[in-house]
């Protein structure tokens, strides 16, 4: 799957003002220190935000921001190390062909091996931003993306692995600086302690959310907000199955391989990190308003 250009993303976005995009390329271009984006880029990243210029400026801000003080999660990406191969192996990301009937995007995650000592939160974590990346970099702006963990498999061995740091970092980047329009989390096939993982996250969701944040204790939920073509054969549906799913996606990160070698030279320097600003706070009920703000339906 090949990049978006900026002739189809303007082409996707018609009621997007294109003087914002020169607006924001000025903008960039004055900020010190600040890495260089394309024009697509820019806007993918207005898209995010509902086309709001000052939301867009901070969403680009914190996007930078976060990624530089967190290398554990966004460092080291490298496809083809034997690191990836193992927790790829351990931990399934598919990405799901097609769109639901919104034109959302799905990504589903699940264990693949549910041994709790092979399990890695923190490898968890930068699978996810691994995923994520590649989703931002071939097919651009959406609608609105879901996010689907199945709990399957999961046990109070995995349990003592998590950590309300990593939730915290990556609570973080979803709400404030990934560029993507989010429009549900959901658990499903919830297991029964279900409410100690729950506890962990909530202290740093803001109420947007979790007011979009679902548990279910089935798979049933699927059938209501997806077709049938792209629900996996293993819950019912007519999609691909998960092995065929998880090749498929695999295949795609590893196509990116240039772009997470070269994604390490687009950080913030130290000087610029040491300042202090709204992401220093801990609270999300603390964070300014000049954070970018989720809108949903």
């Amino acid at each position: 799957m090949k990049k978006t250009t900026a002739d189809e993303e303007y082409a996707k976005n018609t009621d997007m003002r294109r003087e914002d995009i020169t607006t924001l390329q000025k903008w960039r271009e004055a900020q010190d220190g600040l890495p260089e984006l394309s024009e697509r880029d820019l806007i993918v990243f207005h898209h995010s935000c509902f086309f709001k210029v000052e939301d867009t400026k901070s969403c680009i801000q914190n996007y930078f921001k976060i990624r530089s003080k967190n290398p554990t999660y966004f460092s080291n990406r490298d496809p083809e190390s034997d690191n990836f191969k193992k927790y790829n192996n351990t931990i399934g990301f598919y990405i799901l062909d097609g769109f639901s009937s919104e034109g959302y995007r799905v990504l589903l995650m699940r264990l693949i091996n549910t041994s709790s000592s092979a399990y890695s939160f923190t490898d968890a974590l930068k699978l996810y931003t691994m995923y994520s990346d590649v989703m931002f970099e071939t097919s651009g702006s959406c609608p609105g993306d879901l996010i689907i963990y199945d709990m399957v498999g999961t046990g109070f061995g995995h349990l003592p692995k998590l950590s309300v740091s990593g939730f915290k970092n990556m609570l973080q980047y979803l709400q404030e600086g990934l560029p993507v329009r989010l429009k549900g989390i959901h658990m499903i096939n919830a297991i029964p302690f279900v409410d100690i993982v729950i506890n962990m996250m909530t202290p740093f969701m803001k109420k947007e959310l979790l007011d979009m944040f679902q548990v279910s204790t089935s798979s049933e939920v699927l059938n209501k907000l997806l077709p049938s073509s792209m629900i996996p054969r293993e819950y019912g549906g007519d999609g691909k199955s998960l092995p065929e799913l998880h090749e498929q996606s695999t295949r795609l990160v590893k196509s990116h391989r240039d772009y997470f070698i070269q994604d390490e030279q687009r950080r913030l320097s130290p000087s610029i990190l040491k300042k202090k600003g709204s992401m220093d706070k801990d609270s999300p009920t603390e964070i300014s308003s000049g954070f970018r703000k989720l809108e949903l339906d």
